[in-house]
């Protein structure tokens, strides 16, 4: 059964596959030492942690294009949702924000709602989780903007048990 409202994010928010009920992930692009590929399929966060640790290997992201987004975000409608509350990495790090906003204009008004996270890894995570919560509960996009305003993971989170 389709939700009426998806909710999509990107790469960042630090999600495990079992984590992922009812959420759509748009990745990044990772560039370690030279060599690039897709966050979470080509490039793991291991290797980025790694990378990092070593301090003398560069990492570089490269935000999803607007057309990545856009395609992400019809998937969702094309599925059924009426709506999509599009979650990204802070306009602070990232460009991901501004594509996402360039790619939400495809779309009719209210259909597409591009929130600013302010964050990253798991500050981004938990409000996602949360406002895709409420939207596996039927809430409509103004629920599930409102949801991932709150801090820290939903109550009925139950990977935190």
């Amino acid at each position: 059964m389709a939700r009426a409202v998806a909710v999509i994010t990107d790469s960042t928010a630090g999600l495990s596959e079992g984590q992922l009920a009812g959420i759509g992930v748009v990745p990044l692009t990772v560039t370690v030492g030279g060599r690039s590929g897709v966050e979470g399929v080509d490039v793991t966060p291991a290797d980025v942690a790694r990378a990092l640790g070593e301090r003398r290997i560069s990492v570089v992201t490269s935000r999803p294009s607007p057309t990545e987004l856009s395609a992400a975000y019809r998937a969702a409608l094309d599925d059924g949702a009426e709506a999509v509350v599009a979650i990204h990495l802070s306009s602070r790090l990232s460009g991901t924000y501004s594509s996402a906003v360039a790619a939400s204009k495809e779309f009719g008004a209210g259909v597409v709602s591009v929130v600013d996270s302010g964050s990253t890894a798991m500050g981004l995570g938990f409000p996602v989780r949360a406002a895709a919560a409420v939207a596996l509960d039927g809430g409509d996009a103004t629920a599930v903007r409102a949801r991932r305003r709150g801090r820290g993971p939903p109550d009925d989170d139950p990977f935190l048990r």
